[in-house]
């Protein structure tokens, strides 16, 4: 009977059932899945898409609502030293201006914070509550409060003002996790959130249109929203309707300079005008109601068109229904606009959490892209002790491959390493030459709480030949092998596709390591990596091989 063994169980986590069950019947019944003649091999299971597992975000709504009540002055002022002052230039965006030094600290609601770039920052608490830290390299001393998985109040400068940047992000936290509503602004159109206001003069979306927060992208932008489709081509996508509110002179808009006309939107002067294709509306929506500059003295509403008769009639429907609102304050006290700082740690987690900023949980925290990667923490599966029918089962399951390598990527990596479940693209020879898409292939990935470690394994029961193209073959441990690197010193990385035995004969183990900056740095040009992360390599895939393809029943090599 052939056997096999429980390796890389995870310690604390509940197993799974095995997706490849079914062929592990067939193990303990006395049978492998090749057939008496070694040349002879059954059909491999079918490949398993693994169930991801992510922490929903908030409602998207609900937090726009209660970031449009804020107001950045207030927020900046909150952690700034006697005598600073402030100046918004939109209901977003406010900027500090410090007495001695005459820097200037910004406060921006609802800046964009993706989940890759929290992977690629560092993680920390401040005023109570999560923040990440700006890389160094950037030079802006900023901090990122988040308030969802995609958005966080932005705090940050250009000028020689970090100390003083930090005081102001930690007095922004401790103000909204004690009293928010000290935060609030006063009464006006702008407590209305842009994508209410896009909504209002749009609809709720149809089709294939999706709704962003930004105007012209990539990222959320605090003040922004749009509505696009599918473009099919380059640019990815069309606008379709853009707003954002920002603060304006009220005199350029009656008298707008060259190459505008002045207009009336529902009784409001307005500017407009057209660019590359698209028409520009801007109308004073709003007088302000506090604090107005000699350059600032209305709420200005921006709406972009692909026509100027749709963005007016857009911008009229907005500002009838906005008119038509009782503004009111929405409800701050659960959860709490921030995250705690003594919340759960979502690289500790094992299963999906309510509120939670990022949306990987326990292993997968520490893989990257690990949400399109579909990942799921591994949990621990029985590895089969014949090679090939190891890498069938594993094609099958990447839970198999985790556990089959997780023992030898901790001896040589660290301890640290831990293993995610989840799908890689990953096109053969034949479909590389003809262009074709690559099909979605279980994968296990590894890696590590600095984020600067990345090991992604896959296997295959097609042949050394089926995988690559044209690459010259060598030899990892006397098996043939197919090995591919790359020297970009910011981001180094190696591959091995390896062939169970003849390279022609299906059975294929590949892995590839990449090291970048660690997420203290982020990932930006020309600050280097630490090389001495990628020199266990090359004797951790000839360890892999010998532990996972020579491997015998009864557990000899």
């Amino acid at each position: 009977m052939v056997g096999s063994r429980d390796t890389g169980t995870l310690h604390g986590v509940p197993r799974r059932r095995p997706a490849w069950i079914p062929a592990l019947l067939l193990l303990l019944g006395g049978c492998s899945l090749l057939g008496d003649d070694p040349g002879e091999s059954a059909a491999p299971p079918s490949p398993v898409t693994p169930a991801a597992v992510t922490s929903p975000d908030r409602d998207r709504d609900v937090v726009s609502r209660r970031l449009a009540a804020l107001d950045p002055c207030v927020l900046a002022q909150a952690g700034a030293p006697e005598g600073a002052t402030t100046r918004a230039t939109s209901p977003t965006v406010c900027t500090l201006r410090l007495p001695t030094t005459h820097a200037n600290v910004r406060v921006e609601i609802g800046a964009g914070l993706s989940q890759q770039t929290r992977f690629h920052r560092s993680r920390q608490a401040l005023g109570g509550a999560v923040a990440y830290a700006e890389s160094p390299v950037l030079e802006t001393c900023g901090w990122y409060l988040p308030v969802d998985q995609g958005r966080a109040i932005h705090v940050w400068t250009y000028d020689d003002g970090c100390a003083a940047t930090r005081r102001v992000a930690r007095g922004v936290a401790e103000l909204l996790m004690a009293t928010p509503e000290r935060a609030l602004a006063d009464p006006s159109p702008a407590l209305v959130p842009p994508c209410e206001w896009l909504r209002a003069g749009h609809g709720e979306p149809t089709g294939d249109e999706v709704v962003v927060d930004y105007l012209f992208g990539p990222s959320a932008a605090p003040g922004e929203c749009s509505v696009r489709r599918p473009s099919g081509g380059i640019p990815v996508d069309t606008l379709v309707l853009g707003v954002a509110l920002d603060h304006g002179h009220r005199q350029y808009l009656v008298e707008p300079g060259r190459g505008a006309r002045a207009v009336a939107v529902a009784g409001r002067p307005a500017a407009l005008t057209t660019s590359a294709g698209d028409c520009d509306l801007q109308v004073a929506a709003a007088p302000l109601t506090v604090g107005p500059s000699a350059h600032d003295d209305v709420l200005r509403l921006r709406v972009v068109a692909q026509t100027c008769p749709e963005a007016r009639r857009a911008a009229t429907r907005m500002l009838e229904a906005v008119d038509a609102r009782e503004p009111a304050a929405p409800d701050f006290s659960d959860p709490p606009l921030l995250y705690p700082a003594d919340g759960p740690d979502p690289a500790e987690a094992t299963s999906a959490r309510a509120d939670s900023d990022v949306a990987a949980v326990g292993a997968c925290a520490h893989v990257s892209d690990a949400t399109e990667r579909e990942c799921a923490p591994a949990t621990g599966a029985e590895v089969p002790e014949d090679p090939a029918d190891l890498l069938l089962a594993a094609q099958a399951d990447a839970e198999v491959l985790c556990a089959a390598l997780l023992p030898q990527v901790r001896e040589h990596f660290g301890d640290d390493v831990v293993a995610g479940t989840g799908v890689l693209s990953r096109a053969t020879a034949a479909q590389q030459v003809a262009g074709e898409d690559a099909p979605q292939e279980p994968a296990c990935y590894f890696g590590e709480p600095e984020h600067a470690l990345h090991l992604t394994a896959t296997a295959s029961w097609r042949s050394l030949d089926e995988s690559t193209v044209g690459e010259a073959e060598q030899e990892v441990a006397g098996h043939t092998a197919v090995t591919t690197s790359s020297t970009d010193p910011e981001s180094p990385s190696r591959s091995w596709t390896v062939a169970l035995g003849d390279p022609a004969e299906p059975g294929v183990l590949s892995l590839h390591v990449q090291v970048t900056q660690d997420r203290s740095q982020g990932l930006w040009q020309g600050v280097p990596v630490d090389g001495s992360l990628m020199e266990p390599a090359e004797a951790f895939v000839e360890d892999a091989v010998r532990d996972l393809l020579d491997r015998r029943p009864g557990g000899q090599r």
